[in-house]
């Protein structure tokens, strides 16, 4: 079996990858107005609602922060004030490939804190703020317990849980 090559420079290492990597920047942007957090998503024709992202190009984008202003601008308008990086995937099967099949992604995303009123009035149509509550209703804890936690959550977790237990008793056996 032959040796790895080993690669004498980065440049060197990145001719000899046979496989092209994307890097895809996502952002939730949230803003809260009366004591409602929401978060902004941008509607893809064919595809729905989703947040801002892009991909990022080492020519034109000096860092992967800027990437992902210069993504949520375009797509939004906004212009971001605080930005965090919070997560980094790159595990294979994520994302679909694309036509050639040949297509890794690494999923880069942010948290951004935007001001309650900036961009509200400026937001091409494409673009909106939605309560994040929508998408996150076992969260919200504002007029007591959750009714979904009983009603789906906990219900599906634990027939999970039993079924895990079962699974573990079968395997010691």
């Amino acid at each position: 079996m032959a040796e790895p090559r080993r690669s004498e420079t980065i440049e060197d290492a990145a001719t000899s990858v046979d496989q092209t990597v994307l890097i895809g920047l996502s952002a939730a942007v949230v803003s809260v107005a009366a004591e409602r957090p929401r978060v902004l998503v941008v509607h893809r024709p064919g595809h729905g609602d989703a947040l801002p992202f892009g991909t990022f190009d080492p020519i034109a984008h000096r860092t992967l922060e800027s990437g992902l202003r210069d993504w949520v601008q375009e797509q939004t308008g906004l212009q971001l004030g605080y930005v965090e990086q919070l997560y980094t995937f790159g595990d294979r099967g994520r994302a679909a490939e694309s036509e050639e099949g040949h297509r890794h992604v690494v999923s880069i995303g942010y948290l951004a804190l935007t001001n309650p009123l900036a961009g509200d009035f400026n937001l091409p149509q494409t673009a909106r703020f939605c309560p994040w509550y929508g998408f996150f209703p076992w969260e919200d804890w504002r007029a007591g317990r959750p009714a979904i936690l009983d009603r789906e959550i906990m219900p599906q977790l634990m027939a999970w849980a039993a079924d895990s237990q079962g699974e573990r008793a079968e395997r010691a056996r």
